[in-house]
């Protein structure tokens, strides 16, 4: 009853992100997140262990499927990647866009809410050390900052892989 509840719970908070009218193009920028504990959580439960941790190899997120180039684990995926092409600070590089645009205050409530629903529950801990632990942030900026910079090395790696072609 309580997994039901928690589920409720989360979802209720990620059903406030809009649509993205996705074209699927965005998978280099699948990397470290910053996500709760509670996140982590269901990200292990929905694949395993594999399905929560940026491979070392390309440094891409271990949901995301190499040959499909699509998240193994959409369904629970964490709030930061809801927000992506959402937020105009996370705008999409490839021009898909929201039903409606989340601004900077909406995006950190709803950050902050997922942190705080993690604490209350108890997974605060289970974030640190596989990926970057969402209550770290103090601002909305320091989120959208670090997944800017997360997104330049998308842009790296994307560099990187039409030289091997």
């Amino acid at each position: 009853m309580k997994n039901k509840r928690v589920k409720e719970r989360i979802e209720a908070i990620y059903a406030k992100v809009p649509e993205v009218h996705c074209q699927g193009k965005c998978w280099e920028y699948c990397s470290l997140l910053a996500m709760s504990g509670i996140e982590m959580k269901r990200l292990v439960d929905a694949g395993g262990a594999a399905g929560a941790l940026v491979n070392r190899d390309d440094m891409l997120c271990g949901s995301l499927d190499r040959r499909s180039h699509r998240c193994r684990a959409y369904a629970v995926r964490p709030l930061i990647c809801r927000l992506f092409g959402a937020v105009k600070r996370l705008r999409c590089p490839h021009g898909c866009v929201p039903d409606r645009w989340v601004s900077d205050e909406e995006a950190w409530a709803l950050f902050s809410q997922v942190c705080m629903l993690s604490r209350e529950l108890g997974y605060d801990e289970q974030g640190r050390g596989t990926r970057l632990d969402a209550s770290s942030f103090q601002s909305w900026e320091s989120v959208a900052h670090y997944v800017n910079l997360d997104m330049a090395m998308g842009d790296v790696r994307g560099r990187d892989k039409g030289k091997e072609r």
